[in-house]
């Protein structure tokens, strides 16, 4: 497991760098089970982390002119998302 949000976030740019680089056109990106994300002293729970990962993953794609899509294992993970992130 990655020790902190700093090295997960490395973990993922490095490892999402090696699968465009092998021309995959689809990642499946979930956290690694048990890490969390913290949102100041406040852990976060699951379903919460899985939300700012995405977002973290998109952002990291936000100045190419490709298409990022995100999508969630459920209807109510994807209204959660919509109602933090905004419609978009």
């Amino acid at each position: 497991l990655p020790a902190d949000v700093k090295s997960l976030v490395e973990e993922l740019r490095v490892a999402t760098q090696a699968g465009l680089n092998s021309r995959l056109s689809r990642m499946d990106v979930e956290l690694p089970l048990g890490m969390g994300l913290m949102t100041g002293d406040r852990a976060l729970d699951v379903p919460s982390s899985s939300r700012e990962l995405a977002r973290v993953f998109v952002e990291m794609f936000s100045e190419l002119e490709a298409t990022t899509v995100v999508a969630f294992g459920s209807t109510q993970l994807a209204t959660a998302a919509q109602k933090q992130w905004g419609s978009k």
